[in-house]
């Protein structure tokens, strides 16, 4: 997806919560950002998917005037953690530490990794 010249993620996020405020809702987002597949991801703070339910229409009614049609609110799944050990990372191998694991390379490179050395496994975000 690419956003319209001079809208930001950041702009969807205050724009958003504005809407939210503006309707007496205390529900906000704290953080946005893209996901891997150029999602955005919206994170609520201290509330619950629920509690916006019933704000979708002048949530996406705010979002056309930011020129974004056909929005679509979904909600994430339950996050699942998983420890993985033991697991052999070799593609990007030779001099990657720990210390360089930094941002959204860092995660994309851990999880082709795993997903290289385990073709069994996918790392869907």
């Amino acid at each position: 997806m690419s956003l319209p010249v001079s809208v930001t993620v950041g702009m969807i996020r205050d724009t958003l919560n504005r809407t939210l405020f503006d309707l007496k809702s205390g529900a906000y987002f704290s953080i946005a950002s893209t996901g891997r597949w150029s999602d955005i991801l919206l994170t609520l703070a201290d509330t619950k998917v629920e509690d916006i339910a019933g704000y979708n229409q002048a949530l996406s009614e705010a979002l056309e005037g930011l020129s974004l049609y056909k929005f679509i609110f979904s909600r994430d799944t339950k996050k699942v953690k998983v420890l993985v050990g033991m697991v052999p990372l070799s593609r990007f191998g030779s001099g990657w530490t720990p210390s360089k694991w930094k941002g959204s390379t860092a995660f994309n490179h851990f999880s082709a990794d795993i997903e290289n050395s385990n073709p069994s496994v996918i790392v869907p975000a």
